[in-house]
């Protein structure tokens, strides 16, 4: 390896040294002026870049869109120029990018560049890179048969993370991280930053194919890409109608005065209107988590406060990991309690359960969290929980999710009167979660902020129901119609299959379309068929949840 890496990084430097020139692409790599090896040891002689990490400075920054655009195609034209030298970085990641003092990018550390002049087969089988910034065929062991998209991918990763504030595959696991860099597709950026240009995520998402040859075919085509966008996109991710007849124009000429223009008229565009144009309406969710531990005077006076920050620090890790669990939003996080919002950005039909088992979770770790300290101090922690769903006017803040109105108001006042312990629900959840949770009405109560009292009711527990047709219940169940030749084809299944033949039978559709029921309606005729004493197997029912993906066992 250290043979590759000194190769490869000689490559860079006599064709830096040959160029004698200064243009981008050499620019963002960082120069070499001399290699070598003394005592068994390889030794590189480069410039001195000015500046701090990349990763180092998105812990505190978060770049918008066109920023993240500038320095990702920046980056990509660096890669450009080491392609055409034969060589691959193989380690993409903001830990090896330093912006100096004026933003500009510059790519460091070959340590793992490959020449692929020179790779003989020398690479099969071995894994190398940064797990989270790796290609699938890196993980896959085949980095003898890479080419520069294995570098494209590594920059989609970077470019997805400054868009996006996470990477699109995460895991505790090294195992589970690199199975789902194999096999899984990332989230759509939209989905996470809905302002994004469509254009822009297609390019990431490109980027990030499993397969090499559905990427981009060469660095300069995917910086050719991202600066299309900018050209043809306002600030607001629309199309812009003024930059259109620019696009054929070639986006690589710094010097190109009709982009400046472009960026002149946009930013014009003053700020409140942006901001309107990013609100969305839409119902949500909200769950309030609060503890009366943190007002408590023997909590406040009677503990240091180290330990308080640790209790603190704490409660809120607890909270926080079961709200990634259930795909909710943290909108605040302070010492008097959490704010959860269920249903922005990502919608889920069934964001108001996913709520009231966020709750319901919340409270029993609280318990497990707070057992050592309650030995320990003598005090105990109160938590209170409060969910509530409506319409409101949502929109996203530099990186920050606001939320005003009666929405989130309703919620954090259900504190005002939840006892400790409690989990509180308003009448428009619980008419979302009825049959799925068990939930006693506690009569209505006047919150402050609100026109109207408000009805409440305490959720206790998970109830029976584990699908809409079984929390509608039969009553509710409108006749079946229109499905006499589907239903017919599973009967005739189910009779093979008792006659030892077996039979396994996939329902594919649309939501919406009734494939539930039709299950519904055949395990009703097996269930009457065992009242009748024709049968005596029972009916085994398995469902998956996201939720729990990775949690072992199954519900039954």
């Amino acid at each position: 390896m250290a043979v590759l890496t000194s190769r490869s990084t000689g490559v860079k430097a006599s064709s830096r040294r040959r160029a004698g020139s200064h243009d981008c692409a050499t620019q963002a790599i960082v120069a070499v002026h001399d290699v070598g090896e003394q005592h068994g040891l390889v030794y590189i002689v480069s410039d001195f870049i000015d500046g701090q990490g990349l990763d180092v400075w998105l812990k505190s920054n978060r770049p918008t869109w066109r920023e993240a655009i500038r320095l990702t195609a920046a980056v990509a034209d660096a890669l450009a120029h080491a392609h055409a030298h034969f060589t691959v970085h193989r380690d993409v990641k903001p830990g090896n990018i330093i912006l100096t003092r004026d933003r500009t990018p510059v790519l460091v550390d070959f340590g793992l560049g490959l020449d692929e002049s020179a790779t003989a087969g020398l690479e099969l089988g071995i894994v190398s890179g940064t797990p989270a910034y790796m290609s699938p065929e890196q993980v896959s062991g085949t980095a003898h048969r890479i080419d520069g998209r294995t570098d494209i991918y590594s920059l989609g990763v970077m470019l997805y993370e400054m868009l996006c504030g996470l990477l699109p595959f995460r895991a505790s696991e090294a195992r589970e991280l690199l199975r789902q860099v194999r096999h899984d597709e990332p989230q759509p950026p939209r989905q996470l930053i809905r302002e994004l240009p469509p254009d822009l995520e297609r390019v990431c998402l490109q980027a990030l194919a499993k397969r090499m040859q559905d990427r981009q075919s060469s660095a300069a085509d995917f910086a050719d890409d991202l600066r299309k966008v900018l050209l043809t996109t306002t600030d607001t991710g629309s199309p812009s109608t003024f930059a259109v007849s620019l696009t054929e124009t070639d986006s690589r000429d710094p010097s190109l005065s009709q982009s400046t223009s472009v960026r002149s008229a946009v930013s014009s565009t003053s700020s409140s209107e942006r901001l309107f144009r990013e609100a969305e309406r839409r119902q949500v969710t909200i769950l309030v988590c609060g503890c009366d531990l943190f007002t408590s005077e023997d909590f406040l006076e009677g503990i240091e406060p180290e330990e308080q920050a640790e209790v603190l620090r704490s409660l809120q890790q607890s909270c926080e990991q079961e709200v990634r669990r259930f795909d909710g939003t943290v909108v605040q996080a302070t010492a008097e309690g959490v704010v959860v919002c269920f249903g922005y950005p990502v919608a889920y039909e069934d964001a108001a359960r996913r709520a009231a088992q966020l709750g319901l979770s919340i409270l029993e770790n609280i318990q497990a969290v707070a057992e050592p300290f309650q030995h320990q101090h003598k005090l105990e922690l109160k938590p209170w929980i409060g969910i509530h769903t409506g319409r409101g006017v949502v929109r996203t803040e530099e990186g920050a999710i606001s939320l005003p109105g009666e929405v989130r108001n309703i919620a954090v006042r259900l504190g005002d009167v939840a006892e400790p312990g409690q989990l509180l629900c308003t009448e428009a959840t619980r008419a979302l979660i009825e049959g799925y949770f068990d939930c006693a009405p506690l009569g209505s109560r006047k919150i402050k902020g609100a026109s109207r009292a408000v009805d409440l009711f305490l959720i206790r527990g998970v109830g029976r129901a584990r699908s809409a047709i079984e929390a509608t219940g039969p009553i509710g169940l409108t006749p079946l119609t229109g499905r006499d030749h589907e239903l017919s084809l599973l009967q005739d299944r189910w009779e093979e299959a008792q006659e030892d033949m077996g039979q396994v039978v996939m329902l594919v559709g649309e939501p919406g379309l009734g494939k539930s029921r039709l299950v519904h309606t055949l395990k009703e005729l097996v269930l009457g068929r065992m009242v009748e004493g024709e049968l005596d197997a029972p009916v085994i029912e398995w469902r998956c949840s996201p939720q729990f993906q990775s949690a072992c066992g199954t519900s039954r």
